[in-house]
């Protein structure tokens, strides 16, 4: 499979969260064995990724992707590359986000009375991850 081509748009967020997961474990009860219970791995739970940044005015396929799901109920999973990079815009690393959709958007709150950057918030769910290093 290729990897996505980056839109310059969908690029550079301020704050991504969510990298990660956890084994979730099953309580088995061992027959005679009354002092403990085994614990024995069920699946790998992944929280939801989060993307901040300023809110973006020109066309990104991300916030198209986010727009069909929040007016159309319109989901069409994808993969989504996160990279980390250095100083001269070279991947350190990188993570592939298989079947991902979009699942929470939300906008920073309105203040006319101060001047900071509107801040959208975008929240994705994805199936599995698998690391990419250079």
């Amino acid at each position: 499979a290729s990897l996505p081509i980056p839109n310059l748009l969908d690029m550079r967020f301020s704050l991504v969260s969510g990298i990660g997961g956890s084994v979730e474990l099953e309580d088995f009860r061992e027959g005679g064995q009354n002092q403990y219970l085994q614990n024995v791995p069920s699946h790998i739970q992944h929280e939801n990724i989060v993307l901040e940044r300023a809110l973006s005015t020109g066309f990104s396929p991300l916030n198209f992707t986010f727009d069909s799901v929040m007016s159309f109920f319109d989901f069409s999973p994808a993969e989504m590359l996160i990279s980390v990079l250095n100083n001269e815009d070279i991947p350190v690393v990188s993570w592939l986000f298989r079947n991902a959709y979009p699942v929470n958007w939300s906008l920073s709150e309105l203040d006319s009375g101060n001047d900071d950057f509107l801040i959208e918030s975008m929240e994705l769910t994805y199936q599995n991850y698998y690391p990419l290093y250079f």
